[in-house]
């Protein structure tokens, strides 16, 4: 299997936090994260090295854990909680409310 040459993207400490509360696997949240910048699932499995029914699987799971139905509507919902996670750290730093250790970036 070739393996595709890419940045793996990488998210902040409080949306990793909120992804691992709605239950998603590491492994899980590097497939949606790949989703979300538009890869197809042959895509993933080249960068993953991963067969493409194996990403396609993940997303199953993706789909059940978040309560969508869709790629769009998991793609959706986690730019949604990005941006929610971002709101919040800006909220506390504008406020100079300390950050808990266990939520630090």
């Amino acid at each position: 299997m070739e393996m595709i040459q890419d940045t793996s993207p990488s998210l902040e400490t409080d949306t990793l936090v909120a992804l691992e509360e709605k239950g998603l696997t590491p492994r899980e949240v590097e497939v949606l994260e790949w989703v979300a910048r538009g890869k197809t699932n042959n895509e993933i499995g080249l960068i993953l090295a991963i067969s493409p029914r194996t990403a396609s699987k993940h997303l199953e799971h993706i789909y059940t854990k978040l309560g969508v139905e869709s790629r769009t509507a998991a793609v959706v919902q986690f730019l949604e909680l990005i941006q929610h996670t971002r709101e919040v750290r800006m909220a506390r730093e504008d406020h100079h409310m300390p950050i808990p250790l266990s939520h630090q970036s």
